[in-house]
C-alpha cells in the first residue's frame, strides 16, 4: 500500500509538472510569435521612414532643407532601436544607420534658421548618391513581397526570413557602405558656396 501511495504521488507531480511545462512551452511560444510579428512590423516602419526621408534629402540644396531631413533620420533612429535589443545585429545596424546619417548631415545645417545657406554643388551630388543608396537599400525590403511577409506572416521570425529570402547580408553591407558615404560628405570641404 505505502508503495501505491509514493507512485500515486509520484505520478500526480509528474503529471502537474507536465501541465506546467507544456502551458509554459504555449506561452512562450506565443510570445516569441508576437514578437517576431512586431520586430517585422519595426523592420518595415524603419524601411518606410528611412525612404521617406530619403525622398526629402535627394532634393536638399541649402542649409534649412538638410535640418528638416534629419529628423526624418533621426524617427527611424528610434524606430530601430525599438528593436535592436532584441535580436542583434540587423536591429544595431539600421538603429546606427540612421543615427550616423543624422549626425554626418549636421554640419550641413549650419547657420539654421538665422540664414539661408546653399551648399556646394558636389556636395549636393553627394547627397543626391546617399539618397540613391538608401532607396535601392530599403527597396530590399520594400518591393516585392518581403514587406508583405514581414507584416503578415504569423510568427516567422523577420531575420529568418530576410536570410531565406537572400537579402540579409546585402542589406546590412549596403547600411554599412551607406555609413561609409555619409561620413565623405561630412568630410568634404566646402560645404557651402
Amino acid at each position: 500500500m505505502r508503495h501505491k501511495i509514493i507512485v500515486g504521488v509520484l505520478v500526480l507531480a509528474l503529471a502537474i509538472s507536465l501541465g506546467f511545462n507544456l502551458y509554459y512551452y504555449s506561452v512562450m511560444v506565443n510570445k516569441q510569435a508576437t514578437m517576431n510579428n512586431m520586430l517585422g512590423q519595426i523592420i518595415v516602419a524603419w524601411a518606410r521612414q528611412m525612404n521617406y526621408a530619403e525622398y526629402y534629402l535627394e532634393n536638399v540644396t541649402t542649409n534649412i532643407d538638410v535640418d528638416g531631413v534629419r529628423y526624418l533620420f533621426w524617427s527611424a533612429d528610434d524606430i530601430a532601436e525599438s528593436a535592436w535589443i532584441s535580436d542583434g545585429t540587423l536591429y544595431l545596424e539600421m538603429a546606427i544607420t540612421a543615427h550616423f546619417v543624422y549626425n554626418e548631415l549636421g554640419p550641413y545645417s549650419e547657420g539654421y534658421p538665422i540664414s539661408v545657406k546653399r551648399i556646394n554643388s558636389t556636395a549636393v551630388e553627394m547627397i543626391k548618391d546617399l539618397a540613391q543608396r538608401i532607396r535601392d537599400t530599403t527597396a530590399l525590403i520594400l518591393d516585392g513581397n518581403i514587406d508583405i511577409e514581414l507584416r503578415n506572416k504569423e510568427g516567422v521570425n523577420p531575420i529568418q526570413l530576410l536570410k531565406e529570402k537572400g537579402v540579409l547580408d546585402e542589406i546590412v553591407t549596403r547600411l554599412v557602405d551607406i555609413r561609409n558615404l555619409a561620413e565623405q560628405i561630412s568630410d568634404f570641404n566646402p560645404k557651402f558656396q
